[in-house]
């Protein structure tokens, strides 16, 4: 089951569900939390704190790391009203019945930013996921050169997480962000941050390269310059930007997406990807949504979904909006 029309009130296994209220209710509680936390004291602040090592048993985890600085406007809230029920669709259609989440949340730790990188823990029950989901502190930060460090949330995942009953298959890690990671990594940000010793600096390259390894990354790139998500045009900075990720995970491993609405269905899509169910996906999306609405998770997935050999000539970036 997808997503299904917007703000649809009730499905046979969310009763009641509404959209639209429980973003509502993200945003007033994201504003009550704001203020809660800038009133504690800068320990409670540390990496330890929000950056534990995390494990889990599950043979197919999933793991979502969301951009929640400034630039990304009502997104995280939008998303939050949809992504706790992911777990469904993850569970019965794509991922199977032992499926666990983590989310993850992204800053720039190179602004004023107190809470760069956030983790919660795996959970693999549906009312533990929608929970762990509000744990994560929608600090609204970031800086102001179209670039975050998501580059920190690789270096972590490659250090600070396992996953020992995955066998040959690589659990799923999908960014949704709208900015570019920095080059490198520095050593006091690996550790103050990450909570990773480094023994000198790090190009970003060389992280993500490793962590492609075990783990399937794909991105979800909201375009950069516009907070309500519905630009549909490719200018200089977004380019800069989609060609950035390319370099790191090939122009296959990314859908851009204009509309926040959608995310869940591009995740879906993802996940069909990954376990081979993409006729499966496109059947069951086109049975619940609007036609408008298909076109454009459609859009979005184009280069996923083409199944593209990572050769040097596909690798190049080739602007999709």
């Amino acid at each position: 089951m997808s997503e299904g029309a917007d703000y649809e009130r009730s499905s046979s296994w969310v009763p009641n569900h509404d959209f639209r209220e429980e973003r509502r209710k993200y945003e007033e509680r994201a504003v009550r939390v704001r203020i809660e936390e800038e009133r504690k004291p800068a320990v409670s602040k540390t990496h330890s704190v929000w950056v534990p090592s995390i494990s889990t048993t599950s043979s197919r985890p999933l793991i979502v790391i969301s951009d929640v600085t400034g630039s990304m406007g009502r997104w995280p809230a939008v998303m939050a009203g949809k992504l706790p029920y992911l777990y469904h669709e993850a569970r019965d259609m794509y991922l199977g019945e032992d499926v666990e989440i983590c989310w993850m949340a992204v800053g720039d730790a190179y602004a004023p930013d107190n809470y760069p990188l956030q983790i919660r823990p795996f959970a693999g029950n549906r009312e533990i996921v929608a929970s762990r989901l509000k744990e994560l502190f929608i600090e609204g930060g970031g800086g102001s050169d179209v670039t975050e460090s998501y580059e920190l949330a690789a270096l972590y995942l490659l250090h600070n997480c396992t996953t020992p009953n995955t066998g040959d298959s690589k659990p799923v890690v999908i960014f949704i962000a709208d900015e570019q990671p920095y080059d490198f990594i520095p050593v006091d940000k690996a550790k103050n941050v990450a909570g990773v010793t480094l023994q000198k600096r790090t190009s970003t390259k060389e992280v993500f390269a490793k962590l492609q390894e075990r783990f399937a990354i794909y991105l979800v790139r909201k375009p950069y310059g516009d907070n309500l998500g519905r630009k549909n045009e490719m200018d200089e900075v977004n380019r800069v930007i989609y060609q950035a990720w390319v370099k790191l995970l090939g122009f296959d491993h990314i859908a851009s997406l204009p509309d926040a609405e959608r995310i869940v269905d591009v995740i879906f899509g993802i996940l069909a990807a990954e376990v081979d169910k993409e006729e499966e996906f496109r059947g069951e999306i086109e049975r619940r949504q609007r036609p408008e609405q298909v076109t454009s998770v459609y859009k979005a997935l184009e280069t996923i979904h083409r199944r593209l050999k990572p050769d040097e000539e596909t690798r190049q970036a080739k602007p999709l909006l």
